[in-house]
């Protein structure tokens, strides 16, 4: 397996677990690999990506310095940081898990179309014979299934000329799974919890502290 940064690493196994929890009956068994970066043999194949916001960067270096420490006093100029750059802390049980941009409450999915424009190009790299995108996206909640819809709509009508072209892609915000099918411009939301998701971040944070 070809080696990699953390980040990396880190979210192609997360989509990999991701997957196989939810959908075990058409991903169980997924390969960490290149081009694209999750396959099934050579029949199924996932590329996955994240969604990126003006400034990440930098507030992704001051979020490593914190992540999964608990929530005090002590961490206030480090989140004043975060918040002059537009982005607030997530907190789950008193423990820092994750930020997103203060925009996020002002939905948007500009960030989310970028997201599949970037990998459309990639399609002809790819020798799996269904293939699909897994997107991250930041924070809980940021999109809903009224999002979802046009989005997938959107998806469908862009990809219409390309060949070959993603079957589905899989936007993920923490405890919600969305099924953007592109073929039948269909949504389907799978809910999955706090446990299923804990275990998974963990597991996928061991593989990549091992094949950074």
């Amino acid at each position: 397996m070809k080696k990699h940064n953390f980040k990396k690493n880190y979210y192609e196994c997360l989509a990999k677990l991701v997957l196989e929890n939810a959908l075990p009956e058409t991903f169980d068994d997924l390969e960490l690999t290149d081009k694209p970066d999750l396959k099934k043999t050579d029949q199924i194949g996932i590329e996955v990506t994240r969604t990126f916001f003006e400034g990440e960067a930098h507030a992704d270096g001051i979020f490593e310095s914190i992540k999964m420490k608990p929530y005090s006093e002590a961490l206030f100029e480090k989140e004043q940081k975060l918040q002059q750059l537009g982005y607030k802390l997530m907190v789950y049980n008193g423990i820092v898990c994750g930020y997103y941009p203060k925009e996020a409450f002002w939905v948007s999915d500009r960030e989310l179309k970028k997201s599949f424009e970037d990998k459309l190009s990639k399609l002809a790299d790819y020798s799996t014979k269904h293939t699909f995108l897994f997107v991250f996206t930041p924070g809980f909640g940021l999109y809903d299934e009224s999002d979802m819809d046009e989005f997938v709509n959107w998806a469908a009508m862009r990809q219409k000329d390309c060949n070959p072209k993603y079957e589905s892609i899989f936007v993920f915000q923490w405890k919600d799974l969305y099924v953007c099918n592109l073929l039948q411009t269909s949504v389907r939301r799978i809910p999955l919890s706090d446990t299923v998701i804990s275990e998974c971040c963990q597991k996928a944070k061991e593989h990549a502290d091992e094949h950074s």
